[in-house]
């Protein structure tokens, strides 16, 4: 791994200002006076902006090289957080959240296509962890930069604009060896389905959840009357809560049907969203004890899915799914702030957790339904589980795995 020390460095100083923009859009929005309606739109064009950046960032890596693109992305992300602090206009932000997107959703293809093309088959699963440590600990760390000045003023989208400028200094001096060119992906989703339906579910309600959860979270936190230091801590209580159980809750679905464990990690979520909507004023620290609860289930959904897809599709169709996996996501995570956002417009603050809720009950009862149909898969059957962020992974369709031919 220490031929990828000066990759980790720069995806580490990356998450740092991500972390930190992504808690400060929404929390400047509703300073500024944004409708919740507004604020659930600056989630669901990030996500426009996510599916975009994912299909057109291997054609840019393709073209100019891993170093050149996160050179690209990085200042394009740099130039765009510094307008966010300049003119505050929901119009433009809504508009300014497509270029976030791709770009973010570029440079994390450039990282784990990268860090997936240099590991081997052996290493892969200790690089992929130590790069979910990374990324967890880091977007935590960005989160409590909310604590350090006004988000009012210009200073927070300069820091962001800064960290993620200096991003391009350890990447810009390696001589590390880069990945070759990027092949074309063939989608087809009805494939996917076909082989897993459970896996393809999954993945498609943790971007309506996630979706939600990264937009409008903030929101909830700050119309519950939690000060901006108190919403970093809520923001950052639920991504610790998720770096803590991603490896246990792995290693149990590689000894029994991962089916059974995303039951689990679904019905668990159904609770800890339950406890916020029910019991988030009982005591102080109530609303950080359930989001630290609802971070440890709701984040650990997504590598389930993606294993349990591994487990069902021919190796040559690696890529395929991937990349299937991942526009399934990014679609649920277009809709999910909208749909969230009016039923927080309806309910009040709590209709966050409502939605999530309901969303992973109909998981739940999808799930319960292809446990009669499909018999879990044999031994031989089952790919390794590896614990992968919730976010634009598209970067796995330059895998060396990917290099088999399709059957």
């Amino acid at each position: 791994m220490l031929s990828m020390a000066a990759l980790f460095t720069s995806a580490a100083i990356l998450f740092l200002g991500g972390g930190l923009n992504g808690v400060l859009i929404p929390v400047r929005a509703a300073l500024a006076g944004f409708s919740t309606l507004e604020i659930g739109l600056l989630g669901t064009f990030a996500a426009i902006g996510t599916i975009i950046g994912c299909v057109l960032s291997p054609r840019l890596i393709s073209r100019v090289g891993h170093i050149r693109a996160f050179a690209v992305l990085a200042a394009g992300a740099a130039v765009v957080a510094l307008v966010h602090g300049l003119v505050v206009d929901p119009w433009l932000w809504v508009a300014l959240r497509v270029p976030t997107g791709l770009c973010f959703a570029g440079l994390a293809t450039v990282i784990e296509s990268w860090l997936n093309a240099s590991a081997g088959n052996r290493a892969r699963g200790r690089v992929m962890a130590t790069y979910m440590v990374i990324q967890l600990s880091m977007q935590t760390l960005g989160q409590l930069m909310l604590m350090t000045a006004d988000p009012a003023l210009l200073n927070l989208f300069a820091l962001v604009a800064l960290a993620i400028t200096a991003s391009l200094i350890p990447v810009g001096l390696t001589r590390a060896i880069t990945p070759g060119p990027v092949a074309a992906v063939r989608l087809r989703l009805s494939m996917l389905y076909h082989c897993s339906p459970s896996g393809v579910i999954g993945a498609l309600a943790v971007g309506l959840v996630n979706g939600a959860f990264w937009a409008l979270a903030p929101l909830y936190a700050d119309q519950q009357g939690l000060a901006t230091n108190a919403i970093a801590l809520f923001m950052s209580a639920a991504v610790i809560g998720g770096a803590l159980l991603q490896y246990p809750l792995g290693r149990l679905s590689d000894r029994i049907d991962r089916r059974h464990v995303i039951l689990l990690t679904a019905l668990a979520t159904v609770l800890a969203a339950a406890g916020l909507v029910l019991f988030d004023t009982w005591f102080a620290w109530a609303p950080f004890l359930f989001a630290g609860l609802l971070g440890a289930f709701m984040f650990a959904l997504y590598p389930l899915s993606v294993a349990h897809v591994n487990d069902h599709v021919a190796e040559g169709q690696f890529v395929e799914a991937s990349s299937g996996l991942l526009l399934l996501q990014g679609s649920g995570a277009v809709a999910g702030p909208v749909l969230a956002a009016m039923i927080m417009a309806g309910i009040g603050p709590t209709g966050l957790f409502a939605w999530i809720a309901l969303v992973n009950l109909l998981l739940i009862g999808f799930v319960l339904t292809r446990l009669r149909k499909a018999a879990r898969p044999g031994e031989a059957e089952r790919a390794d589980f590896v614990a992968m962020p919730a976010s634009a992974t598209a970067g796995l369709d330059l895998d060396p795995r990917a290099e088999t031919p399709k059957r």
